[in-house]
């Protein structure tokens, strides 16, 4: 029995009889998560207790005291917090959870661990929403997840940067919906974990104002969401979402992010001011104009100290003696003239999320908003003093995005992913020694911190930020447009756009399919209209093949013409990523089988081979397994009188 592979064109039409890459695209990244949380259980097995030990150390005894006290009155305690409240929530539940298992250990870095698989579905599924096709967007999520700056942070590290940036880009995705309300919720949720992750906060405001008060254009180039064209609304918009607009939107996108403010606080026992001075104070910890952070600020040198000159930090403004414990004092700063370092680092700051800001205002579409946001993300880590190694992480999320669908985006990403990679690698293996698990594997520490290592890597930065800035450009976004499209346009023809089949053996057209000679209404009108960017479609083409094969006259030596069935164009059923999980299991398990069944025809075939994803997966159980059930196998030494065991036999 002969048939079109799945996915291929029937004999008989040009189109395909059936995609199978919809489903096929939801298993490949489904795959890519899989692995990569694998990858990083392993790691966490063979470098148990690995990270920064003060900073494990503070969140561990905090998720105890949470655990044992609760959340409100944490900040009244006598003892060190610098953090803002909203990872506290997480660290809470993660004390709940240790109290039960006994012991906390490496679970405070479960959370971080989950929002780096978490981070590589959303930047597949936006991709996706962007317009990138199937390969790329998976290309996305792959370099998202396999980036060894997340799992360097999560596992390694011990750090918790991923879990703010992941509310970050559901943030940004609200915004694309132009559901602002959503996205002013995620945007201070995002804010009180990591308050550098604010970046999105002007731009909420500069969208919602722009399509608020002037509507024209409010959209850029595209469609507002739920047109042909635009964005997706989502099943969940509201009929008020969709509805209202005008200034009373401003209103209550400015009271969303109020509210969340005021309640994620409020479990604290924090109000708003409370709030700020938190922020104020964790900004206050470090008077540096560079924490570590390899940008330009660390080629600066004071009375022959700096981070590139011999690895000292230098103060931004001059703080006088205080009689509070522990408060620092610096009686030289680098000024520039009479002006604190700090305050040209915070001008340079806000002109930066200014003229942003105007051209995000000017053409609010998704692409400039979402190139917007990675200038902001590469600008916070560049142009500000006071910024520690790992406050761009949040720029490969953002920008693994355009990665995806940008070879220009995608080589600038690889490129900055080195030079932020070999900035956090020797932090954490070679200025701080000593800590659990921890050593300079590769040999490259001294290096990196020679004032060769730090130059060569500050000038990647702010050669990156330039290039990323500039991005911004008209030409630019247009290049980026036209690279959206053509990732869109490489999965193969007719796969998105229309279906085929052929009669089964006793004639019968396949459900649903027309016969009467006549393209459909659909095809008809594609194979007729004009031309332009959708004349090229592979849809457009198979309508134009139907009707010529229709208008042929047989010759008189020519066999009887075969019914030829005319499809209707159709949507592939949802994904993974764009409907709920309720719906989209009850789909697979409940949508009628569209091909007839071959169980008689397959009985006697012989069974599959193995192929390569099969052998992957069993070489990484295997590998897993391994790890898991070897690792320190002969421990205990000796052996252990156990009281529960003998005490529960003796009865």
């Amino acid at each position: 029995m002969i048939r079109p592979a799945a996915g291929e064109p029937g004999r008989d039409t040009g189109a395909p009889t059936r995609t199978v890459r919809t489903r096929e695209s939801a298993s490949a990244i489904l795959v890519v998560l899989a692995l990569g949380l694998v990858f990083r259980l392993i790691l966490t097995q063979a470098l148990p207790g690995s990270g920064f030990e003060v900073d494990l150390g503070a969140f561990r005894f905090w998720a105890s005291n949470l655990a044992a006290e609760g959340p409100y009155g944490f900040y009244e305690r006598d003892f060190f917090h610098d953090y803002t409240p909203g990872y506290l929530y997480v660290l809470w539940v993660v004390g709940i959870v240790g109290r039960i298992l006994g012991d906390i250990g490496d679970l405070i870095k479960v959370p971080a661990i989950l929002a780096d698989i978490a981070l590589g579905w959303l930047v597949w599924s936006m991709a996706r929403e962007l317009g990138a096709g199937r390969r790329a967007a998976l290309i996305g999520g792959a370099l998202m997840v396999a980036n060894p700056i997340t799992w360097f942070d999560s596992v390694v590290w011990g750090q918790v940067d991923a879990v703010g940036v992941v509310f970050l880009l559901l943030g940004l995705r609200e915004l694309w919906r132009d559901r602002p309300e959503r996205a002013a919720i995620l945007t201070v949720i995002a804010a009180i974990i990591k308050p550098q992750l604010g970046i999105l906060v002007p731009l909420v405001a500069a969208v919602t104002i722009r399509r608020a008060l002037f509507p024209a254009g409010g959209y850029g180039d595209e469609a507002a969401p739920g047109h042909p064209g635009g964005p997706r609304l989502g099943r969940t918009t509201l009929a008020w979402e969709r509805r209202v607009r005008g200034p009373v939107r401003i209103l209550t996108t400015a009271g969303a992010g109020l509210l969340t403010a005021i309640v994620v606080a409020g479990g604290f026992g924090l109000s708003i001011v409370d709030l700020a001075e938190q922020v104020g104070t964790a900004a206050a910890t470090y008077p540096y104009v560079t924490v570590n952070a390899y940008n330009p600020w660390a080629l600066l040198e004071l009375d022959g100290q700096g981070i590139a000159a011999n690895g000292q930090w230098i103060c931004d403004m001059v703080i006088p003696p205080s009689e509070d414990l522990g408060a620092t004092s610096c009686d030289r700063a680098w000024l520039f003239g009479a002006i604190p370092a700090v305050l040209v680092g915070t001008a340079l700051l806000l002109g930066t999320v200014i003229a942003t800001v105007l051209a995000v205002a000017r053409r609010p579409d998704r692409r400039t908003i979402l190139v917007g946001l990675a200038v902001l993300a590469i600008a916070f880590f560049v142009v500000p003093t006071r910024v520690h190694e790992r406050y761009l992480f949040p720029f490969y999320a953002v920008g693994g995005i355009l990665a995806a669908v940008s070879i220009r985006w995608r080589v600038a990403w690889l490129a900055l992913s080195i030079a932020t990679l070999a900035n956090m690698y020797v932090v954490l293996t070679t200025l701080y020694p000593g800590n659990p698990q921890i050593s300079d594997w590769l040999g490259i520490g001294p290096a990196l911190r020679s004032p060769a290592g730090v130059t060569l890597v500050a000038v990647a930065h702010g050669v990156g930020f330039l290039w990323v800035a500039a991005q911004l450009r008209d030409g630019a976004l247009g290049r980026l447009r036209r690279a959206i499209r053509a990732s869109g346009a490489r999965v193969g023809p007719g796969a998105d756009h229309l279906t085929a089949g052929t009669p089964d053996r006793h004639g019968t057209p396949p459900d649903g399919l027309a016969a009467d000679g006549h393209a459909p209404e659909g095809l008809a009108a594609a194979a007729h209209a004009p031309d332009g960017p959708a004349a090229e479609s592979p849809a457009r083409e198979s309508a134009a093949s139907i009707q010529e094969s229709s208008q042929e006259e047989p010759g008189p030596t020519a066999e009887p013409p075969r019914p030829r069935y005319r499809l209707h164009s159709w949507r592939p059923r949802p994904g993974f990523g764009a409907t709920r999980l309720g719906p989209w299991l009850r789909g697979r398990l409940l949508d009628r089988p569209i091909r007839p069944d071959r169980t008689a025809v397959l009985r006697h075939e012989r069974s599959g081979r193995l192929d390569r994803l099969d052998l992957w997966l069993v070489v990484v159980l295997v590998l897993a397994a391994l790890t898991l059930r070897m690792w320190r196998l002969a421990e205990p030494y000796r052996m252990h009188f156990d009281e529960v065991y003998h005490a529960r036999t003796a009865t």
